[in-house]
């Protein structure tokens, strides 16, 4: 089995009600040019990549941009649709006051699978106490994951100074039983996240990143100058989830690039299966 971890389902055809929500998704995501897809091709195209599951995030940016990028009734609805394919997150805008009642909202009536967080596009640090902690609070009381977008963003409007990683320790410390996610290895901050890793075992990274044009030219570079192979497979295999970042990158080309970046094939199969299992609660199914 393999799980992608990281997808973004804004541009579904069936899920665009209007040219205006259209243009806010290209506007604050920063994807101009792609066209919009079937629901069904976009099955097809995760079958093709030989992928089993895929996770797909929502974002809101009510605060920053006055709406969502996708909301947590569109990921219900999705959900719904293909629950053996799609296994859907929910956002909630950290500053906003009903932030707590949406939080309980999409975990026990929606039923959603995780929380999505771009602190660069929502304008927080995650280590804000007062704003954040709550929201944790109630995310380890039922078990539910937390994805953080950190590092380089291609969103407009996006800020590096929340992306740092190393603002995730004081919540790995402090919510020990709370499992998250780095998202895109937190590039260019990558050795930050894979200590983070290490040291904390509620923490995990996913390989969402492409800032080059090439996945395996990039994932090179990543994996032999920034850190080696041998990091992951030494004392990270249990910790790496495999991310696409679709639609910025075809999900095939991302799994290929990955299979060529040097891995042990026992770490592959953690990569894109059994991490990603625990990760996400999957165990049981």
């Amino acid at each position: 089995m393999i799980i992608d971890v990281h997808a973004h389902p804004y541009f579904l055809k069936e899920m665009c009600g209007s040219e205006e929500q259209v243009k806010f998704r290209r506007d604050n995501f920063g994807l101009y040019k792609i066209a919009l897809q079937d629901i069904d091709l976009f099955k097809r195209q995760i079958a093709a990549a030989g992928i089993d599951k895929v996770v797909l995030l929502p974002l809101d940016l009510s605060s920053t941009a006055g709406g969502t990028l996708m909301s947590n009734h569109d990921m219900k609805y999705l959900e719904d649709l293909a629950p053996d394919t799609f296994i859907c997150f929910g956002s909630i805008d950290p500053n906003s006051k009903t932030a707590l009642s949406d939080l309980r909202t999409l975990i026990k009536d929606f039923g959603l699978k995780g929380i999505n967080f771009n602190p660069s596009s929502q304008h927080f640090f995650p280590n804000d106490k007062a704003i954040l902690y709550p929201v944790y609070e109630i995310a380890q009381k039922y078990n539910v994951p937390i994805c953080f977008h950190m590092g380089m963003s291609w969103e407009p409007n996006s800020l590096l100074q929340y992306a740092n990683p190393l603002l995730l320790e004081n919540v790995a410390k402090d919510f020990p039983d709370l499992k998250f996610s780095i998202s895109h290895f937190g590039w260019p901050w990558v050795v930050e996240s894979c200590i983070l890793a290490m040291k904390y075992t509620n923490v995990y990274i996913d390989t969402s990143m492409l800032y080059f044009d090439s996945p395996r030219e990039f994932f090179k570079y990543v994996f032999s100058s920034q850190i080696q192979a041998s990091w992951i497979d030494r004392s990270l295999s249990n910790k790496v989830l495999f991310g696409s970042n679709y639609p910025r990158i075809e999900q095939l080309r991302m799994r290929e690039a990955l299979e060529y970046a040097g891995f042990r094939e026992e770490t592959l199969h953690k990569i894109f299966e059994l991490n990603p299992i625990r990760f996400l609660n999957l165990q049981g199914e």
